[in-house]
């Protein structure tokens, strides 16, 4: 697991240590695109800076009741190191629907990509075990 350097009212991806595909993950999202991730085992959404004067800005911020969250850390836990990772629970995104990734991905995708995820949903109908014969009491479905 990843851990983070509390040095700022923000998190900076370059004091992420001992995680760099995490780092770099991080690095990547586009400016303003949310993400939940996991500070000292509790979750928080946090934003991708825009750009600054100087160009990009390699930190996330927090985002609504997430900022109460990082409070907790800065300044009173400042230069200590916290657990980080990504949160990939399915409670939904900053606004409580899809997650933020998931909605920008979707934005994002083609014709052709919106048109093969819809045939595999569509597939799932046929997905799974299905029962042919008759159907029995339980008794008989458990031998009894």
């Amino acid at each position: 697991m990843a851990q983070v350097e509390i040095r700022d009212t923000s998190l900076w991806t370059k004091h992420i240590h001992d995680d760099p595909e995490l780092r770099n993950k991080l690095e990547a999202l586009k400016a303003g695109e949310k993400i939940w991730l996991r500070v000292a085992g509790e979750r928080g959404c946090f934003e991708k800076m825009k750009p600054g004067p100087n160009g990009p800005m390699p930190g996330l911020k927090p985002v609504g009741e997430s900022r109460k969250l990082w409070r907790k850390f800065y300044p009173s836990r400042a230069g200590q190191l916290v657990e980080l990772g990504l949160d990939e629970g399915g409670a939904g995104g900053p606004e409580g629907g899809v997650p933020a990734t998931a909605a920008a991905g979707w934005a994002a995708a083609s014709d052709v990509e919106r048109a093969a995820a819809w045939e595999a949903f569509k597939a799932l109908i046929k997905a799974g075990w299905r029962m042919d014969g008759p159907r029995g009491d339980r008794d008989s479905l458990h031998d009894r």
